[in-house]
């Protein structure tokens, strides 16, 4: 019979892609940790990892099965383990929560001060990232949630819908079109555009003129919301955006306005996502709840 030892040993190799990695992570001997290793391939009777000469190891097909098993059960016990130590049935221990860089400044502190007066035992580490960073993260168990965009979301990750946010048209305070209240993609086509260049993100802002048979006069390319902000504050073109701050400055003061869009565009969905059949923590079930109702409050 397996024990929780050579499944968290096999885990954090799984992890970790190196063996005298994951037993440094553990505080553990590297023979101990190849010991459960090959304990629980003779067990099952399977190889688990296939070892490369100076590269570390990589998951078998049968070792990435028994990671999705091993990661379900560990999550589980761990639940168990939190609520039998605790007479007052508090929530409490680690949550390590995935964010996408351009959600996370308008969205997740608010989320945190809320999550955090309700289960102020919880202690959450965040991790930053594009969308390709925040898949590895949550597939590896290095994040046990993401909060993302719904672009290009793998099958493989089950999520919640936290909100739906429309695109919209980004100017300076003192040009010409800051007396507007809407405006159409064709007005903007002969206008100077700063693209937020991310991954994904370029290509969905594109989508909003192809989808008119028009293409925009992009002057300038940043992978920075701030620096967006302030190029079109200080009179370098417009943008489109879908994350509205509160405040309508940049880093400088410079005042903004932001325009509505004529044309009906699909709003661009904010998720909260976690790999499918893996058992969530009690934790993590509590921060979806919370994120739920937090977002889609009145």
């Amino acid at each position: 019979m397996f024990t929780l030892r050579q499944l968290k040993y096999f885990v954090a190799v799984a992890k970790h892609g190196n063996i005298t990695t994951a037993a440094e992570s553990l505080h553990v001997s590297q023979p101990g940790v190849s010991t459960a290793i090959a304990q629980l391939e003779a067990m099952f009777d399977v190889q688990l990892f296939v070892r490369q000469r100076a590269r570390g190891v990589i998951l078998t097909p049968a070792g990435r099965a028994l990671m999705a098993s091993a990661l379900e059960l560990l999550n589980h016990v761990s639940d168990v383990m939190t609520l039998g130590s605790s007479l007052d049935d508090s929530v409490k221990g680690p949550l390590r929560i995935g964010f996408y860089h351009t959600i996370g400044p308008y969205l997740l502190p608010g989320l945190l001060r809320h999550f955090h007066d309700l289960y102020p035992l919880v202690d959450i580490s965040l991790t930053e990232g594009n969308l390709a960073e925040l898949h590895l993260a949550l597939n590896s168990s290095d994040i046990e949630l993401a909060i993302l965009y719904d672009l290009d979301l793998p099958e493989q990750f089950a999520h919640v819908h936290l909100m739906g946010l429309p695109p919209y048209v980004l100017v300076a305070a003192n040009s010409d079109l800051a007396s507007r209240q809407e405006i159409s993609i064709h007005e903007l086509t002969q206008e100077p555009m700063v693209l937020l260049d991310l991954p994904h993100s370029s290509e969905y802002f594109r989508m909003l003129f192809l989808t008119l048979n028009v293409k925009p006069r992009i002057s300038y390319r940043t992978r920075s919301v701030s620096m967006v902000r302030s190029l079109v504050a200080n009179g370098f073109g417009y943008s489109i955006l879908n994350f509205q701050a509160t405040v309508r400055t940049d880093n400088d003061g410079m005042p903004l306005a932001y325009l509505r869009i004529k044309e009906n565009f699909p709003r661009l969905d904010v998720l909260l996502a976690w790999p499918r059949g893996v058992h969530l923590t009690r934790r993590a079930r509590n921060f979806i709840e919370i994120a739920q109702a937090y977002t889609q409050k009145p």
